[in-house]
């Protein structure tokens, strides 16, 4: 946090933020992976996870860690491609058992690699490839307090993450999209949807005033956190913090403010809850194209 150090996604505020950079880049090569994937169709995501399992092999191996931000490109690309045989009804036609397999097969191999079983047979190199645990960490996000992040670059346990819970989400899609069929849940994920990114950046908000706040009145900051606040110039802490005071201020007044709207004037809601959402989440590739 604050400390200065490479790259930007790493810190704050660009941790919380980085996906929707990346996410411009991802549509903006997006006819080149859906050339891909219509020329190579199935060739393509094994490739991608072969190559996230070298540059993983050869980064942490011989201590290159410039050479694992190869990962963003094979780790974070490899759940969009396969999102292309989603679009074209491919996935739809899997049988149930191609899903239990993900879910077994992926999600136990992100149990073993951050176990220290698989990586006895390499003695004691395995600590000094993963600073010092022996294998990758059991957190999938960065932090001050791990030497070794599976986030900043991603590694292969990142990618395990993804595609079992690609799997577990295409079990449970048939009876999603029935609850969905419902007006009252069909209309909540509709307004989750409309602030999600609040709720996103909810947390590194709080974690930024928690970091900060003590350090400016002249207390120690939280443990794990110290390092990388303090590294900031003192200008830093006082801006923070008198931030995160008017911050908490400003909450106070919003609470105790009257109400916008009497309490008996409702919105009208403009939600259908088997209009084209729903079909589109069933995975209608006619409404897709109806809708676009």
């Amino acid at each position: 946090m604050l400390r200065g150090m490479y790259p930007p996604a790493a810190t704050l505020p660009f941790g919380p933020l980085w996906i929707l950079g990346f996410y411009i880049v991802v549509v903006c090569i997006a006819p080149a992976t859906i050339w891909l994937h219509r020329r190579f169709r199935w060739w393509v995501p094994p490739v991608m996870a072969l190559g996230a399992i070298v540059v993983d092999f050869v980064g942490f191996g011989a201590d290159l860690h410039l050479l694992r931000y190869l990962n963003v490109a094979f780790v974070l690309l490899l759940p969009h491609q396969l999102g292309h045989f989603y679009a074209d009804g491919t996935v739809g036609r899997l049988p149930r058992r191609v899903f239990w397999a993900m879910v077994a097969v992926w999600l136990g191999g992100l149990v073993l690699l951050t176990t220290s079983r698989v990586f006895q047979a390499f003695g004691p190199a395995s600590s000094d490839w993963f600073g010092g645990i022996g294998h990758y960490p059991k957190s999938l996000l960065g932090t001050d307090v791990e030497e070794v992040s599976n986030a900043y670059p991603p590694t292969v346990c990142f990618l395990l993450a993804d595609i079992w819970s690609i799997g577990a989400v295409m079990l449970l899609r048939s009876t999603l999209t029935r609850w969905l069929e419902r007006p009252r849940p069909w209309k909540a994920t509709i307004f989750l949807n409309g602030v999600i990114m609040t709720l996103f950046l909810w947390h590194m908000t709080r974690a930024l005033h928690r970091a900060a706040r003590p350090v400016a009145v002249g207390r120690r900051a939280p443990a794990g956190q110290r390092g990388g606040v303090v590294a900031a110039p003192p200008r830093v802490h006082r801006a923070l913090g008198a931030g995160a005071c008017r911050h908490r201020g400003a909450r106070r007044t919003l609470r105790t403010a009257p109400r916008a709207f009497p309490r008996n004037v409702k919105p009208r809601s403009t939600f259908k809850s088997r209009g084209p959402g729903c079909r589109f989440l069933s995975g209608d590739s006619n409404t897709r194209r109806a809708t676009a």
